[in-house]
């Protein structure tokens, strides 16, 4: 009795209920930490890749959140989770989007569980329904398999079960616990206190951002209900309130990751407020207007898992199909970075996973690829053109190495996980040569940094070329400029003629560099040019030149892949003698575009000399 003969509270009674209360709650949020520990070793790293495979889109990372939540019983672990794969770039924000909504959601399975003890025990069938009756069975089984089962994933299993037991066993504690607690006067007057809704809310927000857990706030408002008794006027804030304190754990686990990390647990922060207090907003304005009969009525056990999941439903309504507001927001809020926008724009969207399964589609993104880093490449190195370059177009010049840098590791693996997959012969050939390609306008970019970098280190030193050694580079460059550019325009138009041609382009710069080397050697000996900066400009001219090597490594590849296509249509078309002559008169065209060239950049060296 927690009041004497004499009416006096006994202190030691309160004592009790206020330790078993404490005790529950711990047994409670022990059990609950416990099986969605173990659910998620069972899953192991594959969780994570799956994730990463199936929420391509907000839609698919809804079904994937809530169907997750509802198995590990923890919306805070798959937030947390959520958090963690997007700071690894595993997932994007608007993935995250999806995933946060879905975990709200299916979190109300907890709710659910919670409420079968409920369940009225007039019939034996009843009876074995409620958690009380079957979860010493699943302790005792857990137990077992903990002790004695020899496989990893049966003591895992094992620990699934007793931590379910145990929580179920801090709900019934709690739940005894609060029984005799409506015959203390400051009791019921502290649940009259919380009728008012903003004091309701406030204190679920706190008290929920104290024990970190939505759960088991709405599992002690459903322990209360059963014994105590609660009204809707305070379950439904208590309830809202709880959504939003639960967004700490994501929060706090965002400290120190990055910041797309930070705007994922601020998505999960957002999206519950947008969706906590517009609503009560609304419902507290109507039932002011209309005086809602149900309000001081109290919440049954089942009432507040249903009421939990039709607000869950119905903000999934409203905000999936919106998610990219979420996304905007937290970008408003933590602005993205310069560094950042350069890692978004080196992204290669294109090449999606889920495309794999579809060869032929997955060659035509891969293609696609290429091209973007085809143009890259020749962006990039018409910013070479400018020998005395400026900071700005220093900075912007590594950036495009570091995108082209990027482009190349995407489609490689890309490449790498087309090859593992089942797929047929026919589309092989394809990707060995897009491996070719990849590796030549990787080299190019590469080649394009160190000639930038000879330059950045000349300019260090305070050395510099003379007048006659800048022009020769220029026209160098130009010539290795219009080769490169032939090169994309011909992998953008596939062009049989000028793969051709740009093989034998080669033989005409390395004519020209020759000129240009014995030019540079003779105005050392004559002193027109400083011999600290004789080896840099040798370097700069045979990176130059070694351009060459990819573009022809890219026209060669071309070459090949065009050739079979021909090949395939002229076996349809049976006709060896025009196909013959056609190519007699390809090979004639670019020795002819091959002269002109080389005459054209030639004719600037012997200008020059004349005039000096």
């Amino acid at each position: 009795m927690i009041f004497n003969s004499h009416g006096v509270m006994n202190k030691m009674e309160v004592f009790k209920i206020v330790t078993a209360i404490i005790s529950g709650l711990s047994l409670f949020l022990y059990g609950m930490g416990v099986m969605s520990d173990s659910l998620t070793q069972i899953a192991g790293g594959r969780l994570s890749k799956l994730l990463g495979k199936i929420t391509t889109n907000r839609f698919s990372g809804f079904l994937a959140g809530t169907i997750l939540t509802a198995i590990v019983q923890s919306s805070s672990a798959t937030t947390v989770l959520t958090v963690g794969l997007v700071n690894a770039g595993i997932l994007t924000l608007a993935s995250a989007v999806g995933l946060v909504i879905g975990a709200n959601l299916g979190t109300t399975m907890t709710a659910w569980i919670l409420s079968l003890n409920a369940l009225p025990g007039g019939s034996l069938i009843m009876e074995l329904c409620k958690p009380s009756s079957f979860t010493p069975f699943l302790a005792l089984a857990g137990v077992g398999l903990t002790m004695f089962a020899k496989s990893v994933k049966k003591k895992n299993i094992g620990t699934i079960l007793i931590g379910f037991a145990v929580m179920m066993t801090g709900m019934s504690m709690m739940s005894g616990a609060v029984a005799p607690l409506k015959e203390i006067p400051a009791f019921r007057a502290m649940l009259t206190s919380f009728e008012n809704p903003l004091i309701s809310f406030l204190f679920g927000i706190l008290f929920t951002m104290l024990i970190q857990s939505c759960d088991a706030t709405v599992g002690i408002v459903q322990a209360l209900a059963l014994s105590v008794g609660v009204s809707w006027g305070m379950a439904v804030p208590l309830v809202c309130a709880a959504q939003i304190g639960t967004c700490i754990t994501a929060i706090m686990s965002s400290m120190g990751t990055s910041n797309n990390g930070r705007r994922t647990a601020l998505i999960h922060l957002f999206y519950n407020l947008f969706k906590g207090i517009p609503f009560l907003i609304l419902f507290f304005t109507l039932n002011a207007i209309f005086h809602f009969p149900f309000m001081d009525r109290n919440v049954s056990a089942v009432g507040i898992p249903l009421f939990h999941t039709l607000i869950n439903v119905a903000a999934a309504l409203i905000y999936l199909p919106v998610g990219n507001l979420f996304v905007r927001l937290v970008e408003k809020v933590i602005p993205y970075s310069e560094r950042e926008k350069e890692e978004q724009e080196s992204m290669l969207t294109m090449l999606d996973p889920l495309l794999i399964v579809e060869p032929e589609i997955a060659v035509r993104q891969l293609n696609k690829a290429l091209i973007i880093m085809a143009e890259t490449v020749s962006e990039t190195f018409s910013l070479l053109g400018t020998f005395d370059p400026s900071e700005d177009e220093n900075s912007r010049l590594y950036v495009l190495c570091h995108r082209i840098e990027n482009y190349e590791k995407q489609i490689k693996s890309y490449l790498i996980d087309l090859n593992a997959s089942d797929i047929s012969e026919k589309y092989l050939e394809n990707l060995q040569w897009a491996q070719t390609q990849c590796e030549a306008f990787g080299r190019m970019g590469k080649l394009t940094g160190d000639i930038r970098g000879i330059q950045k280190d000349l300019k260090n030193r305070d050395v510099v070329f003379s007048d006659r050694a800048v022009s020769d580079l220029h026209i160098l460059y130009d010539a290795v400029r219009e080769v490169i550019e032939a090169t994309v325009v011909d992998y953008q138009k596939g062009s049989l003629t000028l793969s051709q041609t740009i093989k034998y382009y080669r033989e005409a710069v390395s004519s020209l560099h020759r000129k240009i080397s014995k030019r540079h050697i003779e105005r050392l000996h004559e002193g027109i040019c400083a011999a600290e900066a004789g080896a840099s400009f040798m370097d700069i001219c045979y990176s130059l030149e070694k351009m060459l090597d990819s573009c022809d490594t890219v026209a060669e590849v071309i070459y090949q892949h065009l050739s079979t296509i021909k090949t395939q249509k002229d076996k349809k078309k049976k006709d060896p003698e025009n196909n013959a002559g056609s190519g007699r008169s390809d090979i004639d065209k670019a020795a002819y575009i091959r002269d002109l060239f080389r005459d054209k950049y030639e004719s600037l060296l012997t200008g020059e000399e004349t005039v000096q």
